[in-house]
């Protein structure tokens, strides 16, 4: 758009606030900045007319290099680009969010399960980011997408893992578990399991009924 008004924000319009569950962000994917003017060096002063400068709101976790912003921490990102020939600016939000994954008690990633009626399973959502972990909504729904309520149908363990308590209804539920910031549900990047309840087979028996008294 020219150096006198070259700040425009984001490409896509359809953005206020980017939310992110990565760790490395190419900003250029979502900034209006051409890709020869990333430039910025790490004594903090822009180099040339038409080069950009910009400002984190806490760079002791977060690092800018070029177009690359690294996220050490989970929580609201400001970020600030200048142009600084014409002193346009833009400010734009990002919400980082830690990636995870809902393993079993090997590691192992779980996709599906069959479970018997009042069958245990224990579970862990593993959080990329074991220095600044992330909070989670745990939530059991049954085929209708109704919140199971029984209780306690999730038992949060003392090693961190999880007690999945099955139940006596047979039927498809799904584990849904969702991160939260700041007392916010995420539900976009919400991650769910579909659980399959059934009662135990029954062998069968034969058997007579006696009538005592009539011998």
């Amino acid at each position: 758009t020219g150096e006198e008004n070259h700040i425009t924000g984001f490409i896509d319009k359809t953005f206020e606030t980017l939310i992110v569950n990565e760790k490395t962000i190419d900003l250029a994917k979502y900034f209006n900045v051409a890709p020869d003017e990333w430039l910025y060096d790490d004594s903090g002063k822009t180099t040339g007319d038409k080069t950009l400068k910009y400002i984190l709101d806490d760079e002791t976790y977060n690092v800018i290099n070029g177009s690359t912003l690294t996220i050490n921490q989970p929580g609201e990102i400001t970020l600030v680009m200048q142009h600084t020939a014409s002193g346009q600016s833009e400010a734009i939000k990002i919400i980082a969010l830690n990636s995870f994954d809902i393993v079993d008690k090997d590691n192992n990633q779980i996709e599906q399960i069959s479970l018997n009626a009042k069958q245990e399973f224990k579970f862990i959502i593993n959080d990329s980011n074991t220095e600044y972990p992330q909070l989670f909504d745990i939530k059991v729904l049954d085929e209708n997408n109704n919140i199971v309520k029984d209780d306690p149908i999730i038992v949060n363990n003392k090693d961190d893992s999880y007690t999945f308590k099955s139940i006596y209804n047979e039927g498809k539920y799904t584990l849904v578990v969702t991160p939260i910031l700041n007392e916010i549900l995420y539900d976009d990047f919400s991650k769910t399991i579909e659980f399959n309840i059934k009662h135990t087979t029954l062998n069968s028996v034969n058997f007579d009924i006696v009538d005592k008294d009539n011998n």
